[in-house]
């Protein structure tokens, strides 16, 4: 739970919105195209994939701040119980 760490987790955070953003914009472009046509299909799992991976990076990003907070609740204990 280094700096380094929760930078990577806030990073790849974003990066999966992003990529969440234009897969749905995508699934937004489809609108004009008739039903059946392949395209709807791949942008639909391309938008699932997108929004599961950012899913994961949110679930990452909770841990990694849960951990901080364990953390300084044991700093808490650890500098407050020692005398």
């Amino acid at each position: 739970m280094s700096d380094d760490t929760s930078n990577l987790a806030v990073d790849a955070f974003k990066a999966k919105l992003r990529s969440l953003k234009e897969t749905w914009m995508e699934l937004q472009d489809c609108e004009s195209l008739e039903l059946g046509d392949p395209f709807i299909d791949d942008a639909w799992n391309e938008y699932l994939t997108a929004r599961i991976d950012a899913e994961n990076a949110i679930t990452d990003l909770v841990q990694e701040l849960g951990g901080f907070y364990i953390l300084a609740q044991i700093s808490n204990v650890y500098a407050g119980g020692v005398e």
